[in-house]
């Protein structure tokens, strides 16, 4: 039996060989997309535990995405782009997936939940 444990809302509660985390996210719905500092601390987490093996399993509708991101960090130690654009350009790359317009700010964020764009360059 493995202790289960959402690291992207708490520490680990006991010490064991294996690491087995479903990752929800604080979105309302599972419409959340990790920050590369969550995705960080979620790593730094893992590390410290010292287990043999580490699962995360990531449970949202970007969820693809966030296991690729934190894949390269861990191969890399950087995270890669989440858009092609920065700035303005990438809040309209996002909404372009799957966003219905015309649409008010409270609809945005109940249909979208919690996206992460790239603001500036680096």
């Amino acid at each position: 039996m493995v202790h289960s444990v959402d690291l992207s809302r708490e520490t680990l509660g006991y010490e064991s060989d294996i690491v087995y985390s479903r990752l929800f996210g604080k979105g309302v719905h599972n419409l959340y997309q990790f920050t590369n500092s969550e995705l960080e601390e979620m790593d730094r987490r893992v590390k410290a535990s010292k287990a043999a093996k580490a699962y995360l399993n990531f449970h949202g509708t970007r969820m693809y995405k966030d296991a690729a991101r934190i894949s390269v960090f861990e191969a890399t130690g950087k995270f890669p782009k989440t858009t092609h654009s920065i700035g303005i350009d990438s809040v309209l790359e996002v909404l372009k997936e799957d966003a219905k317009f015309p649409s008010s700010t409270s609809e945005l964020i109940r249909s979208q939940g919690w996206k992460v764009c790239e603001w500036t360059d680096d």
